[in-house]
């Protein structure tokens, strides 16, 4: 099953800091990397676990591996069984939370980071990070291998140069979030439209759709934050957040387990889940 949770919301609204947190205050990405090895630990008798994880940036629009920074401008594939998927992209095994944070904290390293009149670190780029994990049981070996996928999102914030006192390169990475939250909104007003004729989800329009695509309306369960500011000054930002995630919460997904075959040739989705 694919499950995706993402922050969306203004530049300087605290999606970063809801994700990762610090210190002080562990953000949802360091609290599911504890609740994912607690569980795996709790059925250790019954099932042999795998975790991989991967971490990537959209950065104006070209897609690059955090974990090998000479990885860049990755392609997106679309694959029977894989679905739609970044190649190219290093994997790498991890056995405890301690791991998967060292796997973090370099990937941040290769993030790109700036600073603006609202932010003095701000998010350029949209960046997920994915944790693969595949289990079967120990006393049975006929049986297949279930697949979960999470996908944890940190979406750049929408911006406007009036506020951030963007120039340059700055401006032109503003422009380039801006123009792929615009499409991610397309697509979730696509999505929240009723009837059964939606006509064409232009998922296409943007990397960071294209890669979610899955997760916003497909086989997933998706949880998605709304940060807002309350500053008065934004009353447009939060209002236009706020209509996002309205819209965002009327979409009915239908996640279904993933189990691969012993022969590692087929993955048939059995035990439909009611989102």
């Amino acid at each position: 099953m694919v499950s995706t949770i993402f922050a969306y919301g203004q530049t300087s609204s605290g999606k970063t800091f809801t994700m990762s947190g610090d210190a002080n205050a562990p953000g949802i990405i360091s609290l599911t990397i504890t609740d994912i090895f607690d569980r795996i630990a709790s059925s250790a008798d019954s099932l042999n676990f795998s975790l991989k994880v991967s971490y990537l940036e959209v950065y104006n629009e070209v897609v690059n591996d955090l974990l090998s920074p000479e990885n860049t401008n990755l392609k997106i594939h679309e694959h029977m069984t894989r679905g739609v998927h970044v190649g190219g992209l290093t994997e790498e095994s991890a056995t405890c939370p301690a791991d998967v944070q060292s796997i973090i904290s370099r990937g941040e390293a290769n993030r790109h980071f700036g600073g603006t009149n609202m932010n003095e670190r701000s998010s350029r780029s949209h960046t997920i990070l994915r944790i693969l994990i595949e289990s079967h049981r120990k006393s049975d070996k006929r049986t297949g291998i279930r697949v979960s996928c999470l996908n944890l999102v940190d979406l750049a914030g929408s911006e406007r140069a009036a506020h951030t006192g963007a120039e340059g390169k700055r401006l032109k990475e503003g422009g380039s979030i801006n123009k792929s939250l615009l499409a991610l909104a397309t697509v979730i007003g696509k999505l929240s439209e009723k009837g059964g004729d939606r006509g064409h989800i232009p998922y296409r329009n943007s990397k960071i759709t294209r890669i979610l695509q899955p997760s916003l309306g497909g086989n997933a369960r998706t949880l998605i934050i709304a940060t807002v500011t309350p500053s008065s000054g934004f009353v447009d930002e939060t209002i236009s957040t706020l209509q996002f995630a309205s819209r965002a919460k009327s979409i009915r997904n239908k996640p279904i387990v993933n189990e691969i075959t012993n022969s590692g040739k087929a993955i048939h989705m059995i035990a439909p889940l009611h989102n």
